[in-house]
C-alpha cells in the first residue's frame, strides 16, 4: 500500500503550496524548494550530512529569485557551511537549476551520470530532424497539428542543461560522504542518464522524477539514445521495486512507503499503453505510427493533442511499436 510519510508535504502538493523543511533524523533534511510553476510547485532537495559535519545537496530545484532565496535561507538554516557535492538526478530545470548557483556560493562540485552531462552539452534535434520523423510516422503532408513544427514554428533550445558536470558517476558509484553508504543506481527512461541514490543504512531512495508518488513521469525527455525508453523505463522499475521496504524522497510530491505497489502502478500504466497499440497492429499489422496514435484513448482525446503534446504522443507511439516489433522477432 502507497502511504505519505509527510502529511504536510501532501497537503502542500495538493493545495499548490510549498511545505517547511522536515528533518527526517540528525542527518537528513528535506527542503521544498519553489519552483514558480503553479501545476508543479516545488521541488524536494534533500541535504544528507556527513559525520565530518559536511553535506551532500541531492536535486537543489529550479533557479527562480524566489527559489534561490529559499534554498540558500535553507540551507543556512540547517547548518550548512560546507558541501562535498551537489547531485543532480536528471538535467531538467526543476532539478538541475540551482545546481550552477551551489557551486558558485560553496565552492562544490556539481555531480551527475555521465550520460546525463553528455547530454546537457548536447543540441536538441531540430525542424529538419523533426520532419524526418514526421514522415517516418506516416504524418499526412497536409497536416496542421505537428507539420508547422518542422517547418521552423518553433524553434527548440540551443542545449539540454544549463550546468555541467565536475564529475560524473556510474551506476554503483558510493557517494564520498562519511558515515553513510550512499549508492548510485542508473535508472534510465525519463531521461537517458537519470540516477537514483540510495542510503543503504538508512534505506532512504532518492528517485527524483524516476518514481512519484501520483503522477506519472514522462518518458525520453532527455537527449537521444539508441536504447528504447520504455524498455529501458520498465527495467529500471523492475530495478528499484526490490528496496520496498525503503522510504522514497521522491523529486516532486511528498515522501512516502510502498515503493513496489507504486512501482507495479507505473509499470501497469505503460503496459495498457502497450496492449492499445498491439490491439491497433493485431487489426492492421502494417499501421505507420500516425494511424495508431489516432486510434488510441488519450487521456484528452487525440483531437485536442496539438502541437508538442501530439509529437510527444507520436514519440510514445513509435518506441511502444517499436518494442512491441522487437518482442515478436
Amino acid at each position: 500500500m502507497i502511504t505519505s510519510s509527510s502529511e504536510s508535504q501532501a497537503a502542500a502538493f495538493r493545495e499548490g503550496r510549498t511545505p517547511p523543511t522536515e528533518q527526517l533524523d540528525a542527518d537528513t533534511v528535506v527542503i521544498a524548494v519553489p519552483t514558480g510553476d503553479p501545476g508543479n510547485s516545488f521541488t524536494l532537495c534533500s541535504v544528507l550530512f556527513g559525520t565530518d559535519g559536511r553535506a551532500i545537496v541531492v536535486d537543489p530545484g529550479t533557479d527562480t529569485p524566489e527559489g534561490r532565496e529559499h534554498l540558500l535561507r535553507e540551507l543556512r538554516d540547517v547548518g550548512v557551511t560546507t558541501l562535498t557535492g551537489i547531485v543532480v538526478t536528471h538535467l531538467h530545470p526543476d532539478h538541475l537549476g540551482l545546481a550552477g548557483v551551489l557551486r558558485e556560493e560553496l565552492a562544490a562540485p556539481v555531480l551527475m551520470h555521465r550520460l546525463e552531462d553528455e547530454a546537457a552539452g548536447s543540441t536538441p534535434p531540430g525542424p529538419a530532424e523533426l520532419a524526418a520523423a514526421l514522415d517516418a510516422w506516416g504524418v499526412p503532408a497536409d497536416d496542421t497539428t505537428v507539420r508547422p513544427w518542422s517547418e521552423g514554428a518553433a524553434a527548440p533550445a540551443g542545449h539540454l542543461g544549463d550546468t555541467r558536470a565536475d564529475r560524473t558517476l556510474e551506476d554503483g558509484d558510493l557517494l564520498a560522504l562519511p558515515g553513510r553508504t550512499i549508492r548510485v543506481i542508473h535508472t534510465p527512461g525519463h531521461t537517458t542518464g537519470h540516477l537514483t541514490l540510495r542510503d543503504e543504512d538508512r534505506g532512504y531512495l532518492f528517485t527524483g522524477d524516476h518514481v512519484l508518488p501520483t503522477i506519472f513521469s514522462g518518458l525520453g525527455l532527455g537527449a537521444r539514445t539508441a536504447e528504447n525508453p520504455v524498455t529501458a523505463y520498465l527495467s529500471s522499475l523492475e530495478r528499484i521495486r526490490v528496496h520496498d521496504g525503503d522510504q522514497v524522497i521522491p523529486g516532486h510530491g511528498f515522501r512516502f512507503t510502498g515503493l513496489a505497489e507504486r512501482c507495479d502502478e507505473l509499470a501497469a500504466h505503460h503496459l495498457r499503453r502497450a496492449d492499445e497499440v498491439r490491439s491497433v497492429l493485431a487489426d492492421d499489422p502494417e499501421a505507420d505510427v500516425w494511424t495508431i496514435a489516432s486510434r488510441i484513448g488519450w487521456s484528452a482525446g487525440w483531437d485536442a493533442l496539438t502541437g508538442l503534446l501530439r509529437v510527444s504522443a507520436l514519440t510514445q507511439t513509435a518506441w511502444h511499436r517499436a518494442r512491441l516489433l522487437q518482442l515478436a522477432d
